[in-house]
């Protein structure tokens, strides 16, 4: 049997075939384990509110509220990440709302932490998801090890074309890494995400600053 591809009744079947989805094993994994953990902390929430002990003082309900608040940001997180439930949106709009959230999952309570954004010009579409993912890693990072135990602080994000490519850059005014401290699971997860793209991370500290920078070339390192 053979097929006529100039047959003009077949352009309408073939127009939806050349803009059907494309099916991703990749994407299905993370929905299943999204939907998961949105089941398991719903339920977690849920037990917690009915809860007479914690519902009894402020303070219980206090904690209930931040932890809904938390689980909020996380789901929060994965859209800003993964655009499961909406449509992507612009990176500059993405990454300020991720880092919003990022911060306001990671932080304690009582923090204050000072968030500044600085983006400058678009980015290439396959590099948007790579850098979103490596700021979340980042921002992360800064949170829980920078800013450890500290009443206060601020981290910078910088993003923008640096004269030969893309580079993402953050800051923070914490502890610092520990001298001689190996890479962790952040940072060993933000090399492998940069290096097919042939990205580079470093890690720097001067004076009472904290940097990692993302260094994106300009070339494109395949069909990502």
């Amino acid at each position: 049997m053979s097929l006529d591809v100039s047959d003009p009744s077949l352009i309408p079947s073939l127009t939806r075939m050349m803009h059907r989805p494309r099916h991703d094993a990749g994407d299905d994994a993370l929905r299943q384990l999204r939907h998961h953990s949105k089941n398991a902390l719903q339920r977690i929430l849920a037990q917690l509110w009915h809860s007479e002990d914690l519902q009894a003082t402020p303070e219980g309900r206090r904690l209930v509220r931040d932890l809904e608040n938390r689980i909020s940001l996380s789901a929060g997180i994965s859209d800003d990440l993964f655009g499961f439930t909406r449509e992507p949106r612009p990176l500059d709009e993405r990454l300020r709302s991720l880092c919003e959230k990022v911060v306001g999952l990671m932080a304690d309570p009582d923090q204050r932490i000072a968030l500044t954004l600085q983006i400058d010009g678009a980015c290439p579409d396959h590099l948007e998801n790579v850098v979103l993912r490596i700021a979340h890693e980042m921002v992360g990072n800064a949170v829980k090890h920078g800013l450890h135990v500290r009443l206060s602080g601020r981290i910078t994000v910088e993003f923008g074309w640096r004269g030969q490519g893309w580079q993402l850059r953050v800051t923070d005014d914490g502890w610092g890494p520990s001298p001689g401290a190996v890479d962790g699971d952040g940072m060993q997860l933000m090399r492998s995400l940069s290096e097919p793209y042939g990205g580079r991370i470093v890690m720097s500290r001067q004076d009472s600053t904290t940097g990692v920078t993302l260094d994106l070339p300009a070339a494109d390192f395949g069909s990502h």
